[in-house]
């Protein structure tokens, strides 16, 4: 039941996806302890022995040579951190950020 939040938080991406023209959806997984241990890297929390996700991005093919590219949002909505805030305690446990402050990682 742990990954039970974050594989429908991931699922409701997918949805949201459904409209528009992405060929799929990259999801990066980080092992804590391991982001924690990069060289000059400061975590601003304990890491857990866990996996938590990194990022989530709708990805589409692009140019001559068929590389692969995230496509970004940038004239779609704008964040919302009301609704991260309904679901501050799941998205902190699912997605935190172990550099920095959350909803600059979460907006990003």
């Amino acid at each position: 039941m742990k990954f039970a939040f974050p594989i429908y938080f991931l699922l409701s991406f997918f949805t949201y996806a459904i409209g528009y023209e992405y060929d799929y959806i990259v999801v990066s997984f980080q092992w804590e302890p391991a982001t924690c241990r990069e060289p000059f890297t400061q975590c601003r929390q304990n890491p857990r022995e866990d996996f938590s996700i990194h990022g989530v991005w709708p990805t589409k093919y692009q140019g001559p040579l068929w590389i692969p590219a995230p496509t970004y949002c940038a004239g779609g909505k704008s964040f919302d951190r009301s609704v991260c805030d309904l679901r501050y305690g799941d998205l902190r446990n699912a997605w935190p950020n172990m550099l920095g402050e959350n909803f600059r990682f979460w907006k990003a």
